[in-house]
C-alpha cells in the first residue's frame, strides 16, 4: 500500500484503526481464556475487574457478590458471604439443617494481616482461605457435635462493618433466611468521634466516600479493568507479582520489619480517659450492642455477640517476639489517644453497659493465652481461629453455659 502521499490526517487514524483491531484482537484471546478459567464460577469480566467491595444504599458498602480470589481462595456469594469458590447460591434450608450465620468485620472474615504500612512486613500472614476461617472451622466442629444434623456456617461477616451496619445485615439476611444461631464479633470498626453533633451513620458514609477507589488514579483505571479482560489481567499480574516479591523479599531477608520493631524500646500506648469523644464511642457502641441484643431476644433468636479482642489490650507477659513488634509498630503507627480509652473503657464497663447480659461476652482470656494471638492490631492466628470456633462451639451446644 503506497502511503507517501497519505495526509497526517489519514496516516493518524490508520495507526488508530490498526491499534483498535490489535486490541480487539487481544481482548477476545483473553475473554476466551476468562472464560475458560472462570466457567464455573458464575462470575463475570465486570465483577473479576472491579472492587471487591461495592457501594450499597441499605449498608453504605458491602462485598460484591460473585467475586472470586485471584488465587481463588475464596469466593463471595450472591449474598456477599465469603464461601468456598463456586458455591455462590444460597441452598434451600431443609427440616434437619442446623444453620448458624457469623457477622462481624475482617476478623470474623478472615483477613490476616493488614497489608497497609508494615504490619505484614512483620508477620507475612495472608489473607485466609475460606476452608481456613472462624466459620469453617466451626461448621466441622459443630457437624462432629450434631452428627443427626446438617451443619452449614454461613460467614456473612464484612470487611470494615461497624455494629450499626452489622445490625442492618442482619435484618436484611433475616427477612429471607432463618438462621437457627446468629453469632456476631464487633467493636473494632467504630468511627472515632469528631464532634458531639456527629453521627456514626454519617462518619462511615464520610469514610467511604473518601475511599481511595473514588478517588485518583483508581477513579478512571476501574472502568477500563471492568471492561476489559486484557486490561484487568494486566493489572492484577502487575498487583500480585509485586505482592508476591515482597513476601519473597521478607522471607529471604528472615522479616527486618519485625527484627526492627521488636528491638525498639519503651514504647507506650496513650490514652485520653477523660475524652467526651471516647466515652461517645464507648456509649455508642454499646447502645447499638444492647439494641441487637434486644432485635435478636424479640425475635426469639438464639445469638452470641462477642466483643472483639484488641492488641492494645494484649497482656505483655504473654506476647512473643512477634506481638512485641506489633504492639511497639501499633505505638508508633496506630497510637490514637482516644481510640484506645474506648477500647480500655468497653472493657472496663462491660458490667455496668451490657447489663449483665449472658449473650454479650467478653472476650477477655485471649488477651492473656500463651500462644500468639494477634497478626496485627485486631486480625487473628490460625490458634486464635480455633480458640474463637472452640468458643462458639461449646456455647451452641450447651457445653459452655450462656
Amino acid at each position: 500500500m503506497n502511503t507517501v502521499k497519505w495526509s497526517k490526517k489519514k496516516l493518524t487514524a490508520f495507526s488508530i484503526i490498526t491499534l483498535l483491531l490489535i486490541f480487539l484482537v487481544i481482548e477476545i484471546i483473553f475473554r476466551a481464556i476468562f472464560f475458560i478459567q472462570y466457567k464455573n464460577y458464575h462470575t463475570s469480566v465486570y465483577t473479576q475487574g472491579n472492587t471487591i467491595q461495592k457501594s450499597d444504599t441499605g449498608l453504605i458498602f458491602m462485598n460484591r457478590p460473585f467475586y472470586l480470589d485471584y488465587e481463588k481462595k475464596h469466593q463471595y456469594n450472591e449474598e456477599g458471604m465469603k464461601s468456598e469458590p463456586g458455591e455462590v447460591y444460597m441452598p434451600e434450608k431443609k427440616e434437619n439443617d442446623f444453620w448458624v450465620f457469623l457477622l462481624g468485620g475482617s476478623a470474623m472474615e478472615g483477613m490476616g494481616s493488614n497489608k497497609s504500612g508494615e504490619w505484614f512486613d512483620i508477620t507475612g500472614a495472608e489473607d485466609y482461605p475460606a476452608k481456613q476461617t472462624i466459620a469453617s472451622i466451626l461448621e466441622k466442629k459443630l457437624q462432629v457435635a450434631m452428627p443427626l444434623k446438617r451443619v452449614k456456617v454461613f460467614n456473612a461477616a464484612n470487611s470494615a462493618y461497624s455494629i450499626c451496619q452489622v445490625i442492618k445485615r442482619h435484618q436484611q439476611l433475616n427477612a429471607k433466611y432463618k438462621a437457627d444461631w446468629i453469632v456476631s464479633l464487633d467493636g473494632n470498626n467504630e468511627p472515632i468521634f469528631t464532634g458531639e453533633d456527629s453521627s456514626d451513620w454519617d462518619l462511615l458514609s464520610r469514610d467511604w466516600s473518601n475511599n481511595p477507589t473514588f478517588k485518583f488514579p483508581l477513579k478512571y483505571v476501574i472502568p477500563f479493568t471492568s471492561h476489559s479482560a486484557f486490561i484487568n489481567q494486566l493489572k492484577q499480574s502487575l498487583y500480585h507479582f509485586k505482592l508476591s516479591r515482597r513476601i519473597k523479599k521478607n522471607k529471604e531477608t528472615n522479616f527486618p520489619a519485625k527484627l526492627k520493631w521488636s528491638a525498639v524500646k519503651d514504647q507506650s500506648l496513650l490514652y485520653a480517659t477523660d475524652s467526651f469523644f471516647a466515652q461517645k464511642m464507648t456509649d455508642t457502641f454499646y447502645y447499638y450492642l444492647n439494641k441487637f441484643d434486644t432485635i435478636l431476644n424479640n425475635n426469639n433468636q438464639h445469638h452470641l455477640l462477642l466483643i472483639q479482642p484488641h492488641l492494645s489490650l494484649r497482656d505483655a507477659t504473654v506476647m512473643n517476639t512477634t506481638e512485641k513488634a506489633l504492639f511497639n509498630y501499633y505505638c508508633h503507627s496506630s497510637n490514637n489517644p482516644v481510640f484506645n480509652s474506648y477500647y480500655r473503657k468497653i472493657y472496663s464497663l462491660y458490667d455496668s453497659l451490657a447489663k449483665n447480659k449472658s449473650t454479650i461476652r467478653l472476650l477477655q482470656d485471649m488477651h492473656s493465652l500463651k500462644e500468639q494471638i494477634f497478626l496485627d492490631y485486631c486480625h487473628f492466628t490460625p490458634n486464635a481461629n480455633e480458640y474463637l470456633a472452640s468458643y462458639i462451639a461449646d456455647i451452641i451446644t450447651n457445653k459452655r453455659p450462656i
